[in-house]
């Protein structure tokens, strides 16, 4: 890929185009995050000869390596979809003549319609990070970029373009909500974009959703057992949406101090979203770290990471 006008090959394509041609691409209803790489320094892509099926789509978004996760945007279908290149740089000579010489920036822009401030808070959480996106048609066809290995990778987001702006509802011709937009990287020609064939797409690709964060607050910390208030993101400032539903199978206990997994005596949630924890008598000032298992991000629920001092 360059950001310059001409192909860097020796040779022009032939033009000739067989009877079913390459479908249009259509505009984004959907936006799916994923980072560039994962931890290993591997591109994150869609394989060539992937089937997206349901179970292709789970592994995706409820991945325990975060690296390696898809970040549907589905809070709402997003509105005012405009993606824009801007107009070539050129250079001009004494002839009259000019010549193109970088392309000019696409850039992406929607709305979330009666979104608030916790999604907001979700968007800018992936500023600064070297991210890509999938834009899922109204087809349910996720687009991207071809790599030269033939998989398709997310499109590059240009690190620090990402930006979002609060838009207050309640008047007689705004109904709130949040504008998101970015920048594609420069070095992305518009003919790098590909899709996923339609056939090969059984799973509800239009319905994908992300896991809801569940953050932790610990009290009561005693060397049998603590207590573990877990909440959204969602809610007024001082009665956050409570995260219910979880048991025993959903957490993971580990003591650092000593190195070894603690096996959780009892969970039990009462009221809603909290939680007492009993456990085997450990040492004072050991510190414990409590996370969630591969069962609660099936139940699309991805439990903070949480220190325990043992006091």
């Amino acid at each position: 890929m360059s950001s310059t006008i001409c192909r860097c090959d020796a040779l022009p394509y032939n033009t000739g185009l067989p009877n079913t041609r390459q479908k249009a691409i259509n505009q984004a209803v959907l936006l799916v995050f994923v980072n560039r790489k994962t931890d290993a320094g591997v591109f994150n892509s869609i394989p060539v000869g992937t089937v997206i099926d349901q179970a292709f789509l789970d592994a995706k978004t409820q991945n325990a390596d975060e690296s390696q996760r898809w970040y549907p945007l589905g809070f709402s279908s997003i509105q005012n979809v405009a993606t824009e290149r801007a107009e070539s740089a050129t250079v001009s000579y004494d002839t009259g003549n000019s010549a193109k010489t970088t392309q000019g920036v696409r850039t992406f822009s929607g709305i979330f319609v009666k979104a608030g401030t916790d999604v907001q808070k979700i968007i800018d959480s992936f500023k600064c990070k070297d991210i890509g996106y999938y834009a899922i048609d109204k087809c349910g066809v996720p687009v991207g970029t071809v790599a030269t290995d033939g998989s398709l990778r997310p499109t590059p987001i240009f690190t620090g373009s990402l930006d979002t702006i609060l838009e207050m509802g309640g008047s007689s011709d705004r109904a709130g909500g949040l504008m998101v937009s970015f920048e594609h990287d420069q070095l992305v020609k518009d003919s790098d974009l590909g899709y996923v064939a339609e056939s090969a797409i059984t799973g509800d690709v239009l319905n994908l959703e992300g896991l809801i964060e569940a953050v932790s607050t610990v009290s009561a910390e005693a060397t049998t057992g603590f207590v573990v208030v877990l909440e959204s993101l969602s809610g007024a400032f001082d009665s956050k949406v409570a995260i219910e539903g979880l048991v025993l199978a959903d957490f993971a206990l580990y003591n650092e101090t000593t190195e070894a997994s603690v096996t959780v005596t009892s969970v039990t949630e009462a009221p809603a979203g909290t939680y007492t924890f009993v456990t085997p008598a450990q040492t004072s000032a050991d510190v414990l770290t409590l996370t969630g298992t591969a069962t609660a991000l099936a139940k699309n629920f991805f439990v903070e990471e949480t220190t325990i001092t043992i006091p």
